[in-house]
């Protein structure tokens, strides 16, 4: 395990957190927030938590190579099983 501040806070869906699902998309929008959803359903705040970004890349080794995407970029899989990431730029919506 290697040592890191816990200063950066992500959002992440409770069907993660509690067990019951994967990791299927991670979003880091242009101001620089991070979200990790299982792709479900649409969330709510009552359906997510806040996480240390960095536990999140620690403990979920099949996310830890998107710790670099860039500002602006979504990563989508399928499959937690698929080590190919669908990465694209985050879309506006006006």
């Amino acid at each position: 395990m290697t040592n890191h501040v816990h200063n950066t806070l992500a959002i992440i869906c409770k069907h993660i957190t509690e067990g019951k699902k994967p990791i299927l998309h991670v979003s880091h929008e242009k101001d620089g927030i991070w979200s990790f959803y299982c792709n479900e359903s649409d969330h709510d705040q009552n359906n997510v938590d806040a996480a240390c970004l960095n536990c999140i890349f620690e403990n979920e080794p099949s996310v830890a190579e998107l710790k670099n995407l860039e500002a602006g970029y979504d990563a989508m899989r399928i499959l937690q099983e698929m080590d190919i990431w669908d990465i694209q730029k985050i879309q506006e919506t006006h």
